[in-house]
């Protein structure tokens, strides 16, 4: 598996708009080419003193689906019009890495499906399996509680 790693900056004023086009049309429009081999994005957002940084982290099956995604200089970034006018700077080249090692917890969702605090969603279409709750004892793995043994608070990820 190949991760496709960009980042970009806003300034406070633009970070709520840039979130919103990702989410609502961006994403969308790449969930809609669907493209071969592409397994999802995942969206990061930071708050620094004068900027908001953004990175996505795309996922794709091999370096072939990466180049059916971004073309043949597949480092290029691919950042549409909209985006190049809320952003105020950005990677020009995306950096690829290949995946050695995926943890998953154990009941073989990431921990990006759980919500990260009690009260929050995890997000429409994140999740699309529902957890197999009867394997839920409450034991603590690692020092974490297990989810529904009565925490609210998850464990560390690494």
């Amino acid at each position: 598996m190949i991760s496709r790693i960009w980042h970009g900056w806003t300034t406070p004023a633009n970070a709520d708009a840039y979130e919103a086009l990702l989410r609502e049309e961006i994403f969308v429009g790449i969930e809609q080419r669907k493209i071969k081999g592409f397994r999802g994005i995942q969206l990061l957002r930071r708050s620094l003193k004068e900027e908001v940084e953004f990175v996505t982290i795309m996922e794709f099956d091999s370096i072939e689906s990466v180049v059916a995604f971004a073309g043949e200089d597949y480092e290029a970034a691919v950042v549409p019009p909209k985006a190049r006018a809320v952003l105020s700077r950005f990677d020009h080249r995306s950096q690829h890495y290949e995946v050695r090692e995926e943890s998953r917890s154990r009941d073989g969702r990431h921990d990006s499906c759980r919500p990260p605090f009690e009260g929050a969603s995890a997000g429409p279409g994140r999740c699309p399996v529902t957890p197999d709750t009867s394997r839920d004892s409450g034991r603590s793995i690692a020092g974490a509680t297990a989810p529904g043994a009565g925490s609210s608070e998850r464990g560390a990820s690494a």
